[in-house]
């Protein structure tokens, strides 16, 4: 899939950015981080200049490696998934927005040292409800772009498993932190 992906990328330059929709927990034989690899492997062919973002299943495991291979992400809301396509297009929305200069997305985000699984994620039941409520209340602040909360599918064998928030402010990182550090707490 990778070899595939980047031969088209080589035919299609020049690009603007490219947007992904990952799920964020694959694994491959011989590879720590497969969805990472992915996309080190595009950066690698388009450089630092074009923004490669993604949006990513609330069960990926969030990962250093995927964070800085990434300008930002987006994780879907919902549990079961029933707002991908708003996902998508609130980060596409996000992407365009930041290629015609109007926003600076600054990120940040944390790993928590967690594992939970089964009918405690779903969004709307607690607990999640009211993280999910927060997150909402939150997101009406124009300076914060998006939030993340990554629930992780506890089935992987990656070494470094666990939550993760994800926050994306407008050129706020002050706010970023405070914000990725509220949801964590």
């Amino acid at each position: 899939i990778c070899d595939k992906f980047k031969e088209r990328l080589k035919k299609e330059e020049p690009l603007d950015a490219i947007f992904l929709s990952l799920h964020g927990a694959m694994e491959a034989t011989g590879e720590k981080d497969a969805d990472a690899k992915f996309v080190q492997e595009i950066r690698e062919i388009v450089g630092n200049d074009i923004p490669i973002i993604a949006t990513m299943d609330l069960h990926a495991n969030l990962t250093k490696e995927k964070v800085e291979a990434l300008n930002f992400l987006c994780a879907y809301h919902t549990n079961p998934h029933w707002d991908m396509a708003r996902t998508g297009f609130r980060a596409g929305d996000l992407l365009i927005k930041t290629i015609a200069g109007e926003i600076k997305p600054t990120t940040t985000w944390r790993s928590l040292p967690m594992l939970l699984g089964g009918g405690i994620t779903i969004d709307f039941l607690p607990p999640m409800r009211h993280i999910f409520q927060r997150i909402k209340q939150l997101e009406e602040d124009p300076r914060v772009l998006y939030c993340s909360v990554f629930m992780l599918h506890p089935y992987l064998s990656h070494p470094d498993l666990g939550w993760g928030i994800y926050v994306i402010t407008d050129n706020n990182q002050d706010l970023a932190e405070a914000i990725a550090d509220e949801l964590a707490n």
